[in-house]
């Protein structure tokens, strides 16, 4: 590179830029301390930290605009993005967030100790791949749970990477908008996805399925014979690993498999003829297992759920369950909620007008066509399994994500939604942060508590019973006893309340600082305050057997 040539002279500034950022990120995350306030994790940054966010947007569109031929650096922003925004909350709380987590690890604790998967047990083991993965990693990497749960998000992020690059690198060949693309990506992906979880797995997965045959037909004429006969051979493993693994990633796969052959056929591509047999061994793998499971069981618990009958095209419930319970609830919550809404819309909008923006100029092209066909297929769940609940919504804007960044990036073709697309750029990064770890009065597991868990579970006997406000991790380990029991505030003064009818059982009841703190998060101040609860238990002639860092239990 000329060193008097203008794009020497603007990566000096991205270099300079970049440093900068990453000193002050890391050095910002080094001297927080954690403060959960009315907005999650955000009251534990200090401002220098949104600085380092701002400055490393804007050595990477410089980048962009002026070197985008230089793809190591641009990995560089991505890969610092990535490790900023996702692995922030590890650094700063120290405990895997999200209680799911450890419920979804509950079920790698029941192979890992009785080494065989049990269906009746959990859910989570009839799909049982991500128990499957667990296991393997926790037995030959020797890695304890806590190292498992903390990890796995930012290992998660990191290897969707560069398929997320190799599927944009497959659909355009204008590199600007496959970085554009890369960085709306993440940062627009605020919602809980990348926890240890089966939803993870599965759209790793489908990932994969969707470059195997973007490969295929973007190489037309030129796959030798071996090549055509290992992708459809490649893809059999694939869908049967992603039937076994994750109900909704399936259903999106196989929905996106038939649109993509439909198109195939219409645009006259090749590579139609590999994934046109991969629709009827697709279906046969799902009907295998949905035998192995027991097909009305399945129906019935997954399908139909709590309706009790299995919804199409019912958008009311959804619509429901997605906004208007979550805005009924605690007061805080419900302002996260609005927060998240109007910066999802924002993006959505720039996707739409960047669509819009195509159609208008006749630019809808094979590939861009190839993106909406997937993009209806992630959206197809929302009318398929409407039963699953408002999280259904969640899902189907994971599995979106992609395909709405490239859209969104497509506003690069229009000077009025270039400067909309810019700024929404630069400020993503902290809007994300306000979004993904808002939630964290319900979403952050302390030290204290997860000893606690531990403590109950290594101290009780098989029948024991455990009484708190949330599930939170009590699932965790040993998760076929079914220790937790809901607290019931308005009898647990009473002989009658919180207790079976067997009185030889033990039963314990907990009062924690994360327990009380989700509960009012989420669902709005409670009946009586935490310090009443504390005077309750303890008149109640109830002993206390331990106590540690805002966990009480007693027995």
């Amino acid at each position: 590179m000329n060193e008097k040539s203008p794009s020497a002279k603007y990566m000096r500034i991205s270099l300079l830029l970049f440093s900068l950022s990453v000193t002050l990120g890391t050095a910002s995350i080094a001297c927080s301390e954690l403060k959960l306030g009315a907005y999650g994790l955000i009251h534990s940054l200090p401002p220098t930290f949104f600085v380092a966010l701002f400055l490393l947007a804007l050595s990477f569109l410089i980048t962009v605009k002026f070197n985008v031929k230089n793809r190591a650096f641009l990995f560089i922003h991505i890969i610092a993005l990535v490790l900023l925004l996702y692995l922030l909350p590890a650094l700063i709380e120290k405990t895997a967030r999200f209680a799911p987590a450890y419920l979804v690890y509950g079920s790698t604790d029941y192979v890992l100790q009785h080494g065989h998967i049990e269906p009746s047990v959990s859910v989570y083991m009839k799909w049982p791949g991500i128990t499957l993965l667990g296991v393997s990693v926790s037995e030959i990497a020797g890695l304890s749970p806590s190292t498992l749960l903390i990890g796995f998000p930012i290992a998660f992020e990191l290897i969707c990477l560069p398929l997320l690059y190799s599927i944009l690198n497959r659909v355009s060949r204008n590199q600007h908008l496959v970085w554009i693309g890369l960085w709306l990506y993440f940062v627009a992906s605020w919602i809980n996805r990348a926890y240890y979880s089966g939803q993870a797995y599965g759209f790793l997965l489908f990932l994969v399925i969707v470059f195997v045959i973007l490969l295929s037909a973007r190489r037309k004429g030129e796959i030798r014979p071996t090549e055509r006969g290992a992708i459809p051979i490649i893809l059999v493993v694939l869908f049967l690993a992603i039937a076994a693994s994750h109900l909704l990633s399936s259903i999106v796969a196989g929905v996106s498999l038939v649109i993509l052959y439909i198109l195939f056929r219409i645009f006259k591509v090749g590579g139609a003829r590999s994934i046109g047999f991969m629709i009827p061994v697709f279906l046969v793998a799902a009907l295998v297992w949905l035998f192995l499971l027991g097909g009305d069981a399945f129906f019935r618990d997954i399908l139909q759920g709590p309706s009790g009958r299995w919804e199409l095209f019912n958008f009311g419930a959804i619509f429901k369950r997605t906004f208007q319970v979550p805005f009924s609830g605690g007061a805080e919550h419900a302002t996260i909620m609005l927060l998240r809404a109007i910066y999802t819309g924002a993006f959505c909008a720039l996707a739409l007008f960047g669509l819009f923006n195509m159609v208008i100029k006749k630019k809808m092209h094979f590939d861009s066509t190839v993106m909406l066909g997937l993009l209806a297929g992630a959206c197809s769940v929302i009318v398929l399994v409407g039963s699953y609940g408002g999280e259904i919504v969640y899902r189907a804007f994971e599995f979106s994500l992609l395909f709405l960044a490239f859209f969104a990036a497509k506003s690069l073709g229009s000077k009025a939604l270039s400067i909309p697309l810019v700024i929404f750029l630069i400020v993503s990064p902290v809007l994300f942060v306000a979004s993904a770890y808002a939630n964290e009065k319900a979403d952050y597991i302390s030290p204290g508590e997860i000893k606690g868990v531990e403590f109950f579970h290594d101290h009780v006997t098989d029948d024991a019973e455990v009484h708190s406000l949330t599930p939170r991790i009590w699932r965790s380990r040993n998760i076929e006893l079914n220790y937790w029991r809901p607290l019931l505030l308005e009898s647990m003064c009473s002989a009658e309340g919180n207790t079976t009818k067997s009185d030889e059982k033990e039963r314990y009841f907990l009062l924690g600082e994360r327990d009380v703190d989700s509960r009012i998060f989420l669902g709005g101040e409670l009946e009586v305050g935490i310090e009443d609860l504390r005077v309750m238990f303890e008149s109640s002639c109830r002993a206390k057997v331990y106590s540690s860092d805002g966990f009480d239990l007693y027995r």
